[in-house]
């Protein structure tokens, strides 16, 4: 009892240490932290987590999401079953109950290089959409890709897996207008486990380079937006027009 209560406080400190650094932007840092703790002390909740920062862990690398176990499993064929046949009863001696063995320890400093070596192919694959673009385009699309990323993590893991979370448009179309680069997404929306919530779409970003590690980037909400409840529409709030201005710089990234 008493190294299970030791390993319970070890893991809650190792979650306080890894929520510190996700609000840090240090996903891989924080993957790290959290999945040693899920050795220690697992956790429903806790393992929900690690699947979403591994996502943006991903995504900071250039990587598409990782794929479903789930869906996976589905698509493999399966084998029609064999009718049993009946066979006769065989005595067999009772044996000597053994003790149980304990599972070899795992070190956590394993896992981030199992999941890098699992996720290889899917880095090639991301990286192989990127390519379709122009270069200066492909670092434009990934600098936004990373941005949508963090606002949905930290709304996440700083307010709980109950909190409201941001649902955008992934499959944006962006157009460049002289040096600077535009994208509309007509999804932005921050709504709860029912869909419902504030919905914001369209929402325009605009993405200006300035030199090769900095980016402006501006964020434009539309003059209407509505606020959902049991799927209906229960206010709207008309505004005038809202944009939101920063710079992003890769070498901190």
């Amino acid at each position: 009892m008493a190294a299970a209560t030791s390993d319970q406080s070890l893991a809650s400190q190792l979650d306080e240490e890894a929520k510190k650094l996700v609000v840090a932007g240090k996903f891989a840092q924080a993957l790290e932290k959290m999945e040693a703790a899920e050795i220690m002390s697992p956790d429903e909740n806790r393992a929900r987590r690690i699947e979403r920062v591994r996502s943006f862990v991903e995504i900071r690398k250039g990587n598409t999401p990782m794929p479903d176990p789930a869906k996976k499993a589905a698509a493999v064929p399966t084998t029609p079953s064999v009718a049993p046949q009946p066979t006769k009863p065989v005595a067999v001696a009772p044996t000597a109950p053994t003790a149980p063995t304990a599972a070899a320890p795992v070190s956590p400093a394993q896992i981030p290089q199992n999941v890098d070596q699992a996720t290889q192919q899917i880095q090639k694959t991301a990286e192989d959409l990127y390519k379709q673009y122009p270069p200066e385009e492909q670092r434009v699309r990934k600098v936004l890709d990373k941005f949508l990323a963090q606002v949905s993590m930290h709304m996440q893991v700083d307010q709980g897996n109950d909190a409201p979370r941001f649902v955008v448009d992934k499959n944006y179309k962006m157009k460049k207008d002289g040096d600077k680069y535009v994208a509309i997404l007509n999804q932005f929306d921050l709504v709860d486990k029912r869909n419902d919530g504030l919905f914001m779409a369209p929402v325009t970003f605009t993405l200006t380079p300035k030199t090769d590690a900095l980016i402006d980037i501006s964020m434009s909400f539309p003059d209407l937006m509505t606020i959902k409840d049991s799927g209906k529409i229960v206010a709207n709030i008309s505004m005038a027009s809202q944009k939101l201005e920063g710079s992003w710089n890769e070498q901190y990234e």
